[in-house]
C-alpha cells in the first residue's frame, strides 16, 4: 500500500543573518514498505525523523528527493493529493488542535461534510465511528469537557468516519496518562483487526508496539533497524544506544534468565512471562 523510495527531506533553519542559515536533513535516504492491513510501528527518540516521515504519508510534507507512493499515486503529484488524503488519515499529538465541533457528533461530521457525503449516509458513518471508539453515549458531549483520552478517541473517530485505508497515529498518545494511552492503542489494534485498516503508529513508548506486525527504528533521519517485535526487542544494546527503553516485562525476563531461570527470550507480555514461568515450574517439579 505504501512505498517510500530513497526519500530525503531537508529544510532551512534561519539564523540572524544569511550566513547563519543552515540546511537540516531530517530524512536521509529512507526506504520503507507497508502492506495493506499491517500494523506498523515507527519508533525513535526525539529528533529521529519519525514524525517528519509520518507527515510525508499523506502529503503534508513532500520529499526533497525520492518518492512516496500511496498505492500507485506519488505524493508529489498535485492531482493525487486529494485522493491520497482520503486513503491516509492522520491523528496528531494534541487532540485540542484537531477538534473543532461543538459536540462530538458535530466534530465527526466535519470531515464527512467536506466530502459532501449525503445526510442519511453521514449519520450511519457517525454512528459506526462512535461505536468503534466505544463512545456512543458521548455523541452530544462538548469536546471541551472530555478527558484527554476521550478527545483523542474523538479525533480517531473523525478520521475513520471517512473510511481511510490507513490511519497514521503521530505521537497520538504522547499527552495522555497511562490508562488513556492503553485505551487508544487498544482501539487502534481493534480497528486493524476488525476493519482491516492499516495502522502506522509513531511513538517512543515501547510498550505500545509489542503487538505490531513490524517495527522500524529511526535514528538521525535513517531507518536504523527493522523487524518483528521479537527481533527488535532482542537487540537491547541497539535500543539503549538510541535511547529507547525495552518494555519492563521484557527487562524482567532478561534479568530472570541472568539469575538462571530457563526462559525463552524475548518475552513481550505478562501472559507470555506467566506461561513460561508455569512451564518452568512444571519442568522443575518433574526433574
Amino acid at each position: 500500500m505504501i512505498r517510500i523510495a530513497d526519500v530525503v527531506h531537508t529544510y532551512q533553519r534561519y539564523g540572524k543573518s544569511e550566513e547563519d542559515t543552515i540546511t537540516i536533513q531530517a530524512l536521509d535516504h529512507v526506504d520503507m514498505e507497508v502492506k495493506a492491513g499491517q500494523f506498523i510501528a515507527i519508533i525513535g527518540h526525539n529528533g529521529s525523523g519519525k514524525s517528519t516521515l509520518a507527515k510525508h504519508l499523506n502529503a503534508l510534507l513532500l520529499p526533497s528527493e525520492g518518492t512516496v507512493w500511496i498505492d500507485d499515486m506519488a505524493t508529489n503529484v498535485t492531482e493525487n493529493v486529494g485522493e491520497i488524503r482520503k486513503r491516509v488519515c492522520m491523528v496528531f499529538q494534541n487532540p485540542d488542535n484537531q477538534i473543532i465541533g461543538a459536540t462530538v457528533e458535530e466534530d465527526i461530521a466535519f470531515g464527512l461534510e467536506n466530502m459532501k457525503i449525503p445526510t442519511e449516509r453521514m449519520q450511519e458513518k457517525i454512528d459506526a465511528s462512535l461505536e468503534a471508539i466505544h463512545m456512543t453515549e458521548k455523541r452530544s458531549a462538548n469536546p471541551g469537557n472530555l478527558s484527554g483520552g476521550q478527545k483523542q478517541k474523538t479525533a480517531i473517530a473523525g478520521a475513520i468516519a471517512v473510511e481511510p485505508k490507513c490511519l497514521v497515529l503521530d505521537e497520538a498518545t504522547a499527552m495522555l496518562d497511562p490508562q488513556a494511552r492503553k485505551e487508544v492503542i487498544e482501539i487502534a489494534e481493534e480497528l486493524n483487526r476488525t476493519k482491516g485498516i492499516t495502522i502506522i503508529l509513531i511513538t517512543h513508548h515501547m510498550d505500545e508496539v509489542i503487538h505490531a506486525d513490524k517495527i522500524f527504528v529511526m535514528n538521525q533521519g535513517k531507518v536504523a533497524a527493522s523487524g518483528t517485535p521479537q527481533e527488535i526487542f532482542l537487540q537491547t544494546d541497539m535500543l539503549e544506544k538510541y535511547h529507547l527503553e525495552v518494555p519492563a516485562i521484557t527487562r524482567m525476563a532478561v534479568e530472570m534468565v541472568r539469575q538462571g531461570i530457563d526462559l525463552k527470550l524475548p518475552v513481550l507480555t505478562v501472559e507470555q512471562l506467566t506461561n513460561q514461568i508455569c512451564r518452568y515450574g512444571g519442568n522443575s517439579s518433574a526433574n
